[in-house]
C-alpha cells in the first residue's frame, strides 16, 4: 500500500448523513439480540455493560429492515468507533495496532516510544 494513499484515505473528511427518526428496538427484542453473542460485544468479545447498543448488520441506508433478526449487540465505544470511520480505515487503525503491540513486546526503541505516548496520553486523560 502506497504512502500517499494512506494519508489520503486517513484524511477523508467525514460526510455527514441526514439523520432520520427510528424506532427504539423493543425490550424483549434486545434481551433475545443481546443472547446472540452470550452478552459479548460482537466486535471487540467484551462483555456487554448495561448500556449496550443494537448494532445494524445490514444497514437501513443500504436496504436493511430494523427487525431484531438485523441486530448485533455491540459495546457503546465499538459503536461510537464505528459511525466515525470506514471499514478501510477501521482496518488500518487495527493493523497499526497490531504493528505498535509487535514494537513494545519487542522492546524496540519505536516501542519504547509508543508505550511512552500510550502512557503520558493515559494519564493525560485520566487528568480531565
Amino acid at each position: 500500500m502506497k504512502r500517499s494513499y494512506i494519508v489520503r484515505m486517513l484524511s477523508k473528511p467525514k460526510t455527514r448523513v441526514k439523520a432520520r427518526t427510528r424506532k427504539g428496538v423493543r425490550t424483549r427484542d434486545r434481551h433475545t439480540i443481546r443472547e446472540i453473542t452470550g452478552g459479548r460485544c460482537h466486535v471487540c468479545g467484551d462483555k456487554l455493560g448495561r448500556r449496550w447498543q443494537a448494532d445494524h448488520v445490514v444497514a437501513v441506508k443500504l436496504g436493511g429492515d430494523n427487525g431484531s433478526k438485523n441486530f448485533l449487540p455491540i459495546c457503546k465505544p465499538c459503536n461510537r468507533l464505528r459511525w466515525h470511520y470506514s471499514p478501510q480505515v477501521l482496518r488500518m487503525i487495527l493493523r497499526v495496532g497490531v504493528y505498535t503491540k509487535a514494537e513494545i513486546l519487542g522492546d524496540t526503541r519505536l516501542g519504547t516510544q509508543l508505550l511512552e505516548m500510550v502512557v503520558r496520553r493515559s494519564k493525560a486523560s485520566k487528568a480531565r
